[in-house]
């Protein structure tokens, strides 16, 4: 009751105008006044001010702070008595003990406002700590035993569902996997006896239904495109149908043939139907449709489609207008893929058409480029064009990049990293300056790399510090934004898709070209380094498999290589990466559409590419890349055989045998029974002298001697994780077929 109504008594003077040593006083004289002696048992200090930091040390409520409160300032209130004898209590630790109320205090001009109004009774706030050596109230206990079976169950039932869920993700995953190591077997299969590619048609037609011209909905339609009339969206690869007042967008690709009358006036689209799988073709190209449109209807399920429209129009210039514009637009998606697949062989770019009105154009100042035009930094402007990119610097150099040798594009904001860039992964090589190179690279850096800081000792509390981190921050959002915006207008007007990394995915690794460790950011269709040079971009569509070696949770670290499509080339690896990120990867992958294994040691990947080359029909005939699956299971087995049993145990050469069992005695005496420990299955008792323990000493030592070069041979566990036999059983599988 002393100390509640102490704390009534210091919130009610407690106003703006009042010194914090006042208020401290008051407490004090109170104290003297209704209970005389109990002042000398206050707290230090009745709470502190709370600002910037949660505990402002000039703003102490004691006596020896005279700072002068004022209105809107905020306070830990803090109450409390210390040093308070208990003569009844039954222990020591209970004869002394305090009581303290702490409060959150607004001060506003009609005094303090209380902003945590809780419950300050003798049961809401009390509580002890050491319950066995203090009797509760028979209420109490059965209050703590509901709370602390309710917190089990609750915890154990949260647990329960986690393990489900992660149970039914794995098994998910491990269903896609099956499926996509079946798909590649039959791609493979169909490649090599030279039908057409099913899964080739099912990738177009997979990318037909995510084309999604306008994201937004109506509200993003041209303004140009007036009711009633066509249009034709050429940054889009739209046309626009008017039906019953309302545009409707369908993409170029949707177009099967279009068609004019002039003598009625008329304009006829014909669109992919379901229908069309009905009619019997032998033609390739009807073939393709056939598919694709199979594919789109077990997608879309019973959804209508627009098989064909007719337009009248009596102004034939528009007819024709709208003609030759869906006929452009046909043609540029065909170039488009036609170049997509023959991008392997461009050498010489196109000839950039520029914008007509430059001052509208987006447009990046003050950027550089990587690698440098003469040899040093080179800073200059990027502009973006129709069909294409254009570097100028301040010397007046260019450097050309047109959209038709854009393999992939990235915008990399600052996030983590010191550069803001947008990086070009082409096609074909181009020359720049005098060095040929296959990515080009615009960034700018937030702030400096390097700092020289004189050897001055800088402080937290240093203004010039402060300010400096205030235009670093101020400038990286610029920089930020500034690439976004430009980065937008690209995917909006120009051909190109911008990936964006994902950060939050990002592991550390060692690419095989690189021989560094750097920070390897996987993107929707690569996994890429890009702050420093050399950089890195592993395409996905260019993988056929990712395996996962030395995956062994006793191990830090473990391996990534991928097996491209070409299996003339070398795999592409990733060493040391940290175990902690191998789900994560797997998941990436699986959401890629990418077959992945894991082992627990290293493959001799030249041997086994060269064995597959041999016969490479006969290879995916026996089951592909299945061996990888069978070989995990064997080294899972092999783990868990590895606990000693007497009985199963054979070991593993006849010119070298010894016995793990505690109880083995050794019938034949010959000259390799010096090398073995007979003694190993006595036990005794009595301690050992030195002397006995020293001819055992030397016994073992000249075992691991003999051990180590009888017959030239090694033990199975002296081999290490680079030996060739890891791809024993593909060789077995061969013999056995042949």
């Amino acid at each position: 009751a002393v100390v509640l109504a102490l704390r009534q008594h210091v919130l009610d003077m407690f106003k703006p105008g009042v010194k914090l040593s006042a208020v401290y006083q008051s407490a004090t004289d109170f104290l003297k006044e209704k209970s005389p002696g109990l002042e000398e048992s206050l707290v230090d200090n009745l709470g502190f001010g709370v600002g910037l930091e949660f505990r402002e040390r000039q703003l102490l409520i004691s006596a020896d702070n005279h700072i002068v409160a004022e209105s809107g300032m905020t306070f830990n209130l803090s109450v409390g008595l210390e040093n308070l004898s208990n003569p009844n209590a039954k222990n020591d630790k209970g004869k002394v003990y305090a009581i303290l109320l702490a409060d959150t205090v607004q001060l506003t001009d009609e005094g303090a406002k209380l902003l945590t109004n809780n419950d300050v009774s003798w049961k809401g706030i009390a509580y002890t700590l050491e319950t066995d050596e203090v009797e509760l109230v028979d209420k109490d206990l059965e209050v703590l035993e509901e709370t602390s079976t309710s917190l089990r169950e609750q915890s154990k039932q949260q647990r329960q569902k986690e393990i489900q869920k992660n149970m039914a993700e794995e098994q998910e995953r491990r269903e896609k996997q099956q499926q996509l190591a079946e798909q590649l077997r039959v791609r493979a299969l169909a490649k090599l006896e030279g039908r057409e590619d099913p899964d080739a048609i099912s990738a177009k037609a997979a990318e037909r239904q995510m084309v999604v011209s306008y994201k937004s909905g109506p509200s993003s339609f041209p303004h140009e495109a007036r009711p009633g009339r066509l249009f034709v969206d050429m940054n889009r690869e739209t046309i626009l149908l008017p039906v019953y007042g309302m545009h409707v967008p369908l993409h170029i690709t949707t177009l099967k043939s279009i068609t004019k009358n002039p003598e009625l006036g008329e304009l006829r689209l014909n669109f992919i139907a379901p229908t069309h799988m009905q009619r019997s073709t032998t033609s390739t190209g009807a073939q393709k449709q056939l598919s694709v449109v199979e594919k789109a209807v077990k997608a879309n399920g019973n959804r209508i489609f627009l098989r064909e429209a007719t337009y009248k129009c009596s102004d034939e210039h528009h007819l024709n207008h709208v003609l030759q514009q869906v006929s452009d637009l046909r043609k540029r998606v065909r170039e488009r893929e036609l170049l997509r697949k023959q991008s392997q062989g461009l050498v010489k770019q196109d000839k950039l058409v520029l914008a007509k009105d430059r001052r509208e154009n987006p447009r990046l100042t003050g950027v550089m480029i990587r690698p440098a035009i003469g040899g040093r930094k080179s800073t200059g402007s990027l502009e973006a064009h129709a069909n294409g990119f254009r570097f100028t610097s301040v010397k007046g150099q260019t450097v050309d990049i047109l959209c038709n040798n854009i393999r992939h594009a990235f915008f990399q904001p600052a996030k983590k990293s010191l550069l803001v860039l947008i990086h070009f992964h082409l096609v074909a090589p181009i020359l720049i300056g005098k060095k040929r190179t296959q990515d080009v690279q615009f960034y700018n850096e937030v702030m400096e790399v390097s700092r020289n800081l004189d050897n001055k000792a800088t402080s937290h509390w240093d203004a010039d510090e402060t300010q400096e981190e205030e235009r670093e921050r101020r400038l990286r959002q610029r920089l930020n934004r500034s690439y976004q915006e430009f980065s937008k207008h690209c995917r909006d007007s120009l051909p190109i898709q911008m990936d964006v990394p994902y950060f939050e995915l990002g592991f550390n690794g060692v690419p095989h070209l690189i021989r560094n460790n750097v920070l390897l950011l996987p993107t929707l269709n690569c996994l890429v380094h890009l702050e420093e040079a050399p950089f890195f971009v592993l395409t996905l569509a260019d993988v056929q498999i990712c395996c996962f070696e030395r995956v062994d949770f006793n191990l830090r670290n473990f391996d990534a290589v991928f097996v491209l499509n070409d299996l003339a080339k070398a795999p592409i690896s990733v060493t040391a990466i940290p175990m902690q990120h191998l789900e994560n990867m797997k998941e990436w992958l699986n959401s890629a559409d990418v077959k992945y294994y894991e082992l627990a040691r290293s493959l001799n990947w030249a041997s086994v590419l060269q064995l597959i080359r041999k016969d490479i029909k006969a290879f995916w005939e026996d089951g592909g890349w299945a061996f990888l699956d069978n070989q995990a299971d064997e080294e899972d087995e092999e783990d868990s055989d590895d606990e000693p049993q007497s009985s199963d145990y054979e070991p593993p050469s006849s010119d070298f045998e010894a016995s793990d069992s505690d109880s083995s005695d050794f019938e034949d005496e010959d000259e390799e029974s010096d090398y073995m420990d007979s003694d190993a299955g006595d036990e005794s008792d009595d301690g050992e002298d030195w002397e006995e323990l020293e001819r055992k000493a030397k016994r073992a030592d000249a075992k691991k001697s003999f051990g180590d070069s009888v017959g030239g041979r090694r033990r199975r566990d002296d081999y290490s994780d680079e030996d060739d036999d890891e791809d024993a059983g593909y060789r077995s599988k061969k013999r056995g077929r042949r």
